[in-house]
């Protein structure tokens, strides 16, 4: 008896930075721990990037699906600007005004919103806290850094020299640091 083929397709609709071609085919065999190289267990998807600006094609074929995008691009860009929660409930409301899954948005509201928290990727929200951290740390030491050079600069123009300076506890590199940025100056 005959079957019909499959196709196995994933609709993709996360981060942009981690998927930013249209289309990608997935394996099985790159989730194994080893590869055997005997590729007795392939399997394939079609995964498909359903993000706003993508695969036009389909979103133009497949209007349910393209409405579907569109809510989420907007929880995703009210995040970045509110908590999720806020953010999930004026996306739901501004969707049924401008009849995006209207219909199903009214019976489904509750279980939408419910979904759409627990779905929430709390991994990728500590990493862009962390990232922010970095960053915040990161201008806190170069702001630090210049205030040291600065002073260094200041005591050399009063006639330290640079061994009293590393002698007084500051560090050789920052002197040295210090010495040119005077010469440039």
């Amino acid at each position: 008896m005959k079957i019909p083929l499959p196709h196995y397709i994933v609709f993709y609709n996360g981060s942009e930075k981690e998927l930013a071609e249209e289309r990608r085919i997935l394996r099985l065999s790159d989730a194994f721990e080893t590869d055997t190289g005997a590729g007795e267990y392939e399997w394939t998807a079609t995964m498909i990037n359903i993000n706003s600006g993508k695969n036009q094609s389909i979103m133009d074929s497949c209007h349910v699906l393209y409405e579907y995008a569109v809510f989420v691009a907007k929880i995703k860009k009210y995040r970045d600007s509110m908590e999720l929660k806020e953010a999930i409930d004026l996306t739901v409301r501004e969707c049924i005004e401008e009849n995006i899954l209207r219909d199903f948005l009214e019976q489904h509201r509750r279980e939408v919103c419910d979904m759409c928290l627990t779905e929430f990727d709390e991994k990728k929200y500590e990493d862009v806290l962390r990232e922010e951290g970095r960053e915040e740390g990161l201008a806190e030491g170069r702001s630090e850094e210049r205030k040291t050079l600065l002073e260094i600069v200041q005591k050399l123009k009063e006639g330290k020299t640079p061994e009293q300076l590393v002698a007084d506890g500051m560090e050789k590199e920052s002197v040295d640091s210090a010495i040119m940025l005077r010469k440039l100056l």
